[in-house]
């Protein structure tokens, strides 16, 4: 009857408080899982002996110490059967060895041997060391050796001491008589160890039935808990035969066991309760996943699972029973639980899959979507009862509200809005409802207005998955909890704070929010976490010992009314106090190790140089349980930033060479006190060490004096040999004056014929500098600085009238920087074109030319032709103008009646042209100036695109060779080349869908006309070197346009300007005037005599097509012949003669021409003072020069505006509004369309 008692006993025991024992098995590193004896480290570590070595458990790491033959500093043996601590501290081990083992520190052990095998491991009442041999005899430890002590020193503690070591854990006299009055209380069990808490509580070991906690009461102790193995439980001891018990510095209890390793027992073990499936203290539970929990009125639990119904616990020691659900045979999902709730009147609301079960007094009623009018849903996810004890349900697909004083569900207002979201919880903030949503963030529905808004992402939320909220009901503050962290906004629903992972939770998925106290608490898919409201500091307590499963369930959790916090998993349900769980606990030691060595603290470890690369390993020692986050570091001189203590080896990498400090904080404590320093020092290298500084000084100094004195010797001896050299030097210096006074005389003679040279050079210089040298020297000043005044002076010259003659020197200066600016186009010439030439008649008519330049220069040019008649292929422009360039800049140097000999000559189809002059003004400036000419410059441009190459013939006079290679003409192909002019001249009728262009030019230029105009398809050329046949052509055909190609002034030019304007009524003809020079006064006439165009070469095709054949074809396409109808020099029998719209047309144009430049007169006054309509206006402008009025409007306008710039007097601005424009910008567009080029343009030109 006693033995049914106990077990009925033990059973009883078994169902109350959750006890969970963490256990340390060879798995984790422990030597064997057979213990022995168990004692304290200093520093919070527990030694462990066991059947095969002693090993040193900190908490998270097991060392493991070994008897080591050839080490005779390693433990005297394997098989540990006693550690006790002296009252020095000092750890004393008992082996299967005839020796006893005292650790000194890290591997190093002292060995003490006897003259027979010690036996018993006790201590005196002064705590020094006692020792037994296998004969009986005692030994203690004193003067660092052990001595043999009187028996009667023992006294009668030997009779409660086990005989023999080597089979029990040995007691020493204390715990041995608390032990003998134990047994002699409970008989019936073989125990085998005792221990005793500071509250008085005691625990017993036994052989066979686990562990038992002891109380006293009134005398006598009581069973209050027993401990044994639990296959189910998988926090249960592993072993029921229990060797050893021990309590550590933490007040932790150690349960040492035989084959089942070591179970260690945390003093926080009330905190936690842990329910789940058990044969025998929950035989109802299912092994399935929790998927709701709700806590009644009366503290009544009831959990609901995923397929398996719904459970009820009255009481907490009672277990757990199912409740059937009336409804479950007609359909399934009536067990499928989404959601539980107890509200206000006692009342359990079961959320399912096929609707709403609510019991009342053990009666059920059921709610269906379709059935029950009003119910919206019956996926039920959520309830929340408001102070109106309304009841509203959230569901997948909307939200239903319950009148628990009418019982029938109600509408309202906007309630199919919110059908479209999901919703897994609400919460309610006095007449607003906040609904957790799948996708759509928070949803707030005011219930008196229904009016619906919305927060999500965009307004601060980690995601808009959200599973829960809650609504303090101190701050307003609003916390939600979604798939990404949580937010938390304040009372404006502004977002105040975001907290992830990085700041601490255990995972960004949070299913719960639980408010308690200062905190709230979380559960997640990695563990359970509390949140300071203030500070919003985070607390993970994934590694209490205990939990389900650090998987929790959505929706599985509930508050009871005494602050117990349930969360449910897939693996059971846990029940904390969270008060308990977070009281402070006194704060451990730390194990830091720096490369795998112990740093201790209040020393410091220094490394070498070399060892700047350090592993760190930092934990706290002990075995209470700590948040994961509660204690944050940082290394001092590192970073200053505080940490969570790292899980893994953290790697320094490159360290200083100077002192760190590692300081732990304690994150519970509200001042976060620091609770553990140490620091380590990477010592400088030796060359930085101040002894090394103070000897590389003195060293230096050491040399620097060596060296100051190895130097005086050195120029003392120099000294010596410097007189000496002084005194050969002045005997030298001597003999040079005689010699220098004999050269003098001769340099004396060569100065004066200096002399003479230099007036002569003086004279020349007077001459030139104003017309040539300076003038190359400051060319691009004069071209930027000159260029306008010369126009402008030349502009008052001509309205005074003065005299050509008076002008001809400041006209010469303008033509010369004119044709400076003209010549740096050169570069822009097209590709190389060759043109047949006979090239001895060229060099004739060259020749012919030249002879003009004495008349204007007063030098001669002679010219010797030793070229055969032939015909080749040659680029004929470059090749006149490189000669021509390069003949101005030989004779401006020239003074008068100088010459220069120019001599042709051929020799392998390579034309060679050798200059000579005697000049040596022009030598000398040959050799300084010729790359600062611009013509020099051009000349060389033009060489080089002729292939040819230039040769100084001599260094001490003028006299260059210039070869240019050509290509001979073949003889089939002469006639076709010589006969060009001769087949346009053969035309009788021009063809119209060509431009026909009329070409007047001496003979010897044909070829250059050719190459410069040629190569238009649609373009026709006609060419004369008669004037009479000029006129004749004209007469006869009606030309495009008509080219003067370089012809001078003369009677038969002015003849040929006056039979052009006797025909002008006839048809209007643009003329072009091609010139190789520029001459002011030559322009200035043909201007006059009506010259359209000037061009001066060297041009580019580009250009040029530009310049004349665009030109024409606008001319052509806009009719500009018409423009006699507006004439006013027209006869009176022309005008008699005109129909009544071409005199409505001239007087339209008359009164364009005179007005075009007031920008308020348009089309529309033009028509009014004509007295016709915009209709027949347009019409009559289109029938003669098909341009409607605004057309020539512009034109005109666009016209004067060109003068105007090239005359340079007005700014851009100032032309625009001259010309009748009002907006500068549409005046630049207009006038770049119109000419090509921009006004700011034609104005630098």
């Amino acid at each position: 009857m006693r033995w049914f008692f106990i077990f009925f006993l033990f059973s009883c025991l078994s169902w109350g408080q959750s006890v969970h024992f963490k256990t340390i098995t060879t798995k984790e590193g422990l030597s064997n899982n057979s213990i022995n004896c168990i004692a304290n480290h200093p520093d919070g570590a527990v030694w462990i002996g066991t059947w095969d070595g002693l090993n040193l458990f900190d908490g998270k790491q097991v060392k493991v110490y070994k008897h080591d033959p050839k080490n005779p500093n390693s433990i005297g043996g394997n098989d540990i059967y006693a550690l006790l601590r002296d009252r020095e501290d000092r750890l004393w081990i008992l082996s299967d060895g005839k020796q006893i083992s005292l650790w000194i520190k890290d591997d190093v052990f002292q060995n003490y041997s006897f003259s027979s095998e010690p036996r018993v491991l006790s201590l005196d009442e002064q705590g020094n060391i006692l020792v037994q041999l296998e004969s009986k005899k005692w030994f203690t430890f004193r003067g660092g050796q052990f001595v043999s002590v009187d028996a009667r020193y023992i006294g009668d503690m030997a009779d409660h001491l086990v005989e023999d070591a080597r089979k029990k854990s040995p007691q020493y006299y204390v715990q041995a008589s608390l032990l003998e009055n134990i047994r002699e209380q409970f008989p019936e069990f073989i125990i085998n160890a005792i221990a005793t808490e500071t509250n008085g509580n005691t625990w017993i070991g036994t052989k066979s039935q686990g562990v038992f906690l002891l109380r006293a009461i009134e005398g006598e102790y009581k069973i209050i808990e027993n401990h044994k193995v639990d296959p189910q439980h998988p926090y249960s001891l592993l072993s029921n035969e229990v060797m050893v018990l021990h309590i550590d510095k933490f007040d932790n209890i150690w349960v040492g066991t035989k084959d089942g390793g070591v179970s260690i027992l945390p003093t926080n073990k009330a905190s936690l309760d842990y329910v789940f499936s058990h044969s025998e203290r929950q035989p109802h539970l299912p092994h399935e996943t929790i998927r709701a929990i709700a806590v009644d009125k009366l503290g009544g639990r009831w959990i609901g699972y995923y397929t398996q119904g719904v459970f009820y616990q009255k009481k907490r020691n009672e277990p757990f029973v199912p409740v059937v659900i009336e409804k479950y045979k007609e359909n399934k999902d009536w067990n499928r639980i989404r959601s539980l709730y107890s509200d206000s009147h006692g009342n359990i609301w079961i959320g399912t899959y096929a609707g709403v079960v609510k019991i009342e007094e053990g009666k059920q009623e059921f709610f269906q979507e379709g059935i029950t009018k009003h119910f919206i849903s019956n996926r039920t996810y959520a309830f929340a009862e408001d102070i109106n004890h309304y009841l509203w349900m959230g569901s997948w697909g909307g939200v239903s509200k319950y009148n628990a004083l009418t019982k029938k569900f109600e509408p309202f207002i906007n309630q199919d809005k919110l059908k479209q979201y999901h919703i897994r919880h609400i919460s309610i903030q006095d007449n607003l409802l906040i609904l957790a949503t799948e996708e759509h963030g928070v949803v707030f529905y005011d219930c008196r207005s229904g009016e619906i808004n919305i927060i999500n992402q965009e307004k601060g939320l980690l995601g808009n998955s959200v599973f829960s909220t809650y609504a303090d009901a101190f701050t307003g503050d609003l916390w939600v909890a979604t798939l990404g962290g949580i937010s938390v906004f304040d009372t404006d629903y502004e977002l105040k704070k975001q907290i992830r992972e990085e700041d601490g939770l255990p995972s960004h998925l949070v299913y719960s929010l639980t408010p308690s106290q200062d905190d709230v608490w979380i559960s997640t898919t990695k563990g359970i976490a509390s949140i300071d409201k203030h500070t919003y500091n985070v607390l993970n307590f994934s590694n209490y010992i205990g939990w389900q499963g650090l998987e929790f369930s959505e929706g599985a959790y509930s508050q009871s009314k005494k602050g117990f916090l349930l969360y449910g998993g897939n693996k059971g349900l846990n029940i904390i106090d969270p008060g308990h769980l977070r009281n402070d606990q006194k704060a451990p030691e730390f194990r830091v190790l720096l490369n795998e060595r112990i740093a201790e603290e209040g020393k410091v470890s220094f490394f070498e140089p070399d060892e700047n690369k350090l592993r760190l390993t930092l934990y706290p020692i002990g075995f209470n349980q700590y948040p994961i986050n509660q204690f944050e570091y940082r290394i001092v001189g590192l970073f200053d930033d505080w940490r969570v203590l790292p899980q893994k080896e953290v790697n320094l990498d490159d360290l200083d060479h100077k002192r760190y400090q590692i300081e732990i904080r304690d994150t519970v404590q509200k001042d976060k006190r620091i609770v553990y320093m140490i620091a380590f020092e990477i010592e400088k290298p030796f060359f930085l060490q101040p002894y090394f500084v103070i000897l590389f000084v003195i060293a230096g100094g050491v040399i620097v004096l060596w060296r100051v004195r190895i130097k005086q010797r050195k120029m003392r001896k120099r000294e010596i040999e410097l007189k000496k050299q002084v005194r050969d030097r002045t005997k030298e210096v001597e003999a040079q004056k005689r010699h220098l006074a004999n050269k003098n005389e001769q340099l004396s003679i060569l100065n004066q014929e200096i002399e003479q040279q230099k007036g002569e050079l003086l004279n020349l210089h007077s001459k030139l500098k104003n017309d040539d040298i300076e003038m190359e020297n400051f060319r691009i000043f004069l071209l930027s600085r000159i260029k306008k005044p010369i126009v402008n002076t030349l502009g008052i010259l001509e309205e005074l009238n003065v005299e050509a003659a008076q002008k001809e020197e400041l006209i010469k200066v303008y033509d010369m920087v004119r044709e400076w600016n003209y010549i740096e186009q050169v570069k822009d010439f097209d590709t190389i074109e060759l043109v047949s030439v006979e090239m001895t008649s060229f060099i004739e008519h060259l020749k012919e030319e030249w002879g003009a330049i004495k008349e204007k220069y007063g030098v001669e040019i002679v010219v010797c032709n030793e070229v055969d008649a032939q015909w080749v292929e040659v680029d004929l422009l470059r090749f006149k103008l490189c000669l021509r360039y390069l003949l101005y800049e030989c004779y401006k140097y020239l003074e008068d009646n100088q010459q220069i000999t120019v001599r042709f000559y051929m020799k392998n189809n390579v034309l060679h042209i050798d200059l000579d002059s005697e000049s040596h003004t022009l030598f000398a400036f040959w050799n300084d100036n010729r790359n600062f000419s611009p013509y020099y410059r051009a000349f060389e441009t033009l060489l080089q695109n002729l292939n040819g190459i230039l040769i100084i013939n001599s260094e001490s006079v003028f006299s260059l060779g210039i070869s240019i290679p050509l290509v001979p003409l073949e003889e089939n192909r002469r006639v076709e080349k010589g006969n060009w002019d001769e087949f346009l001249e053969e035309l009788q009728v021009l063809p119209k869908d060509k431009t026909n262009i009329l070409v007047y030019a001496k003979e010897e230029d044909k070829a250059i006309v050719k190459q410069l105009l040629a190569g238009q398809e649609d373009t026709n050329l006609v060419y004369n070197h008669s004037v009479s046949r000029v006129v004749g052509n004209i007469e006869h055909y009606k030309y495009d346009a008509l080219v003067l190609y370089n012809i001078e002034m003369s009677d038969r030019t002015l003849s040929l300007f006056a039979q052009i304007k006797k025909l002008a009524q006839k048809q209007r003809l643009l003329i072009f005037y091609i010139a190789e020079t520029v001459d002011y006064f030559v322009q200035e006439q043909l201007s006059q005599l009506g010259v359209s165009d000037f061009i001066h070469l060297p041009v580019g095709k580009t250009t040029l097509d530009n310049m004349v054949f665009k030109r024409i074809r606008y001319d052509k396409e806009n009719k500009e012949s018409n423009t006699l109808l507006w004439k006013t020099n027209l006869t009176e029998d022309v005008i008699v003669n005109l129909s009544p719209n071409e005199r409505l047309f001239r007087k339209g144009m008359e009164m364009m021409n005179a007005r075009f430049s007031d920008a308020s007169f348009g089309v529309d006054q033009l028509t009014v003072e004509l007295g016709i309509s915009k209709m027949k206006c347009y019409r009559l402008f289109k029938e003669f020069v098909e341009q409607s009025p605004l057309e020539i409007l512009i034109e005109m306008r666009l016209q004067k505006a060109k003068v105007l710039i090239e005359k340079g007097d007005l700014t851009i601005s100032e032309v625009c509004f001259e010309c009748g424009f009002n907006d500068p910008k549409y005046f630049s567009k207009s006038f770049k369309k119109r000419f090509e080029h921009s006004p700011s343009h034609f104005k630098n030109d």
